[in-house]
């Protein structure tokens, strides 16, 4: 008995002495460190960033791609013109994948630039839809006098089609643009628009000063034939031909046309206008054979710019350098020397063919020697 009572005491003082040690006051405690709960990482979302292309074409439509097209078809008539604008662009050989025809005689000048040209489909000048969708297009280019034959059939089967006019200075600079930010190639465009405004800066401040009768009349003529004659057509008020001229410090005769393409004219109106030169353009021909014709020819004699040796051969290579091609700064650099040749009097024609083949079309010196110069043609050089 007295046994058991001493084994209760003592378990008694044992459980006294552990709630002694578990009663100690907070400020004896031991300090608690609280953390910050973990601030969960941001989640990816699940939207995708936009890659769409707004861009808005000749025609003043919108035109959205989801992304920058890979797959380009360019065709239809006067289509070289949106050819030889979109090969100003590096690397657009891989994202054109059908090309139209662009031979005006003397040869095609992409093929000849163009190391992949012969795996893209050719299409002819009638090309139709069928044939441009048959290449699996994200982006068809066409001119834009083609809209109504393309528009609206390429609209109803979901075809982005941007249409371009290419047909003025003006309308050159915009659609470069356009193309510009359709390739992601914004920079490069604004390139080659700085790089036109200022060359026909620098010819337009040369010639300001000029009075109208410092100003020699000028007749422009695209000498044609037709079911086995020629013709003799002035180009419309707003063509580059046009406003080239007045540019280029002449004043053109045939201002009074209103016609919307090029017009007919007869020989009695040319020797009614009786210009002080005439440059003559011929587009599947060689103008110079041309103009060595005209020289003889007893009606054409009796103009003062032929007695005068003042009629020469528009010049060009694979394309005349009169017509809205990128070529066109070239025509209208010779054009102003031709005009006043007293206030270019260091333009030189070979030089500025390489600098505008090095330049815009990134070909080096002994491609231009091998591809270009032989085909120059017109009178380019005295």
């Amino acid at each position: 008995m007295k046994k058991s009572l001493l084994f209760l005491t003592l378990s008694f003082s044992l459980i006294l002495s552990a709630c002694a040690v578990n009663t100690a006051s907070p400020q004896e405690a031991a300090p608690v460190t609280v953390e910050e709960p973990a601030v969960a990482a941001e989640e990816p979302t699940d939207e995708p960033v936009s890659m769409e292309i707004n861009i808005t074409d000749a025609l003043d439509r919108e035109v959205t791609f989801p992304e920058t097209p890979s797959r380009i078809v360019y065709g239809g008539k006067s289509s070289l013109m949106i050819a030889d604008a979109l090969y100003l662009f590096p690397n657009i050989s891989e994202r054109i994948v059908a090309a139209g025809d662009t031979n005006q005689n003397f040869g095609n000048f992409i093929q000849a630039i163009d190391p992949n040209f012969d795996q893209k489909t050719l299409l002819s000048g009638q090309a139709s839809i069928e044939e441009m969708l048959a290449n699996n297009p994200d982006a068809v280019l066409l001119k834009n006098f083609l809209a109504g034959d393309y528009q609206q059939p390429m609209e109803e089967l979901g075809i982005n089609t941007v249409f371009l006019n290419l047909e003025t200075p003006e309308q050159f600079n915009t659609d470069i643009l356009t193309l510009g930010e359709m390739l992601g190639e914004q920079a490069r465009a604004e390139e080659i628009v700085e790089t036109y405004n200022s060359n026909v800066a620098n010819i337009s401040d040369t010639v300001a000063g000029l009075s109208e009768e410092e100003k020699p009349s000028v007749l422009v003529i695209y000498y044609r034939e037709s079911d086995g004659a020629y013709t003799y057509n002035v180009p419309p008020l707003s063509w580059m031909q046009t406003t080239n001229v007045i540019t280029a410090g002449g004043t053109p005769v045939w201002l009074e046309n209103t016609a919307k393409s090029w017009n007919v004219v007869g020989f009695e109106q040319i020797a009614a206008w009786n210009p002080d030169m005439v440059f003559l353009i011929a587009y599947r021909e060689n103008a110079s054979a041309l103009v060595d014709s005209l020289l003889t020819d007893a009606q054409w004699q009796s103009l003062s710019a032929v007695r005068n040796e003042q009629l020469y051969a528009f010049p060009g290579d694979f394309y005349s350098w009169d017509q809205p091609d990128p070529r066109w700064i070239l025509g209208l650099k010779w054009l102003a020397w031709r005009i006043h040749p007293d206030l270019f009097p260091s333009f030189d024609t070979i030089s500025e063919v390489r600098s505008f083949y090095r330049d815009m079309y990134m070909l080096d010196d002994a491609t231009i020697d091998a591809v270009i110069m032989p085909l120059l043609r017109g009178d380019y050089a005295d």
